[in-house]
């Protein structure tokens, strides 16, 4: 996936939307991750999925922050930061939230199909 995704990350995520559906994960460079279409229902019910359902936890140890971290920084620092984001976003915050997100995404994206840096 990392190289198709390199050679152009907006058609390679569109792609791969259209086959899989609105919610999938993706291997980038060894790392898995979940992709999440625009839709506000979606991303809510992503953001505020159960550990054992989607894990930041793991995640976050995953990439490397438990030997950077350590294992209780990584776990206290998911959990407070998990709890801020179904505080913030379990209602209706992540609508508003929503276009300047889109909107940010969509300029780093042209400065990558340009050349540029992000």
């Amino acid at each position: 996936h990392a190289l198709q995704y390199r050679a152009d990350a907006p058609r390679f995520l569109s792609d791969t939307a259209t086959l899989l559906g609105p919610v999938f994960r993706v291997n980038l460079a060894g790392k898995p991750m979940v992709v999440v279409d625009p839709d506000a229902r979606l991303m809510r019910e992503v953001a505020t999925a159960s550990e054992s359902t989607l894990s930041a936890r793991a995640a976050i140890a995953a990439i490397g922050f438990n030997e950077t971290l350590g294992a209780l920084n990584v776990q206290a620092g998911t959990d407070i930061h998990k709890r801020w984001i179904k505080e913030t976003y379990g209602g209706s915050g992540l609508d508003d939230e929503l276009p300047q997100l889109w909107d940010a995404l969509a300029r780093a994206f042209e400065k990558e199909r340009a050349g540029r840096s992000v």
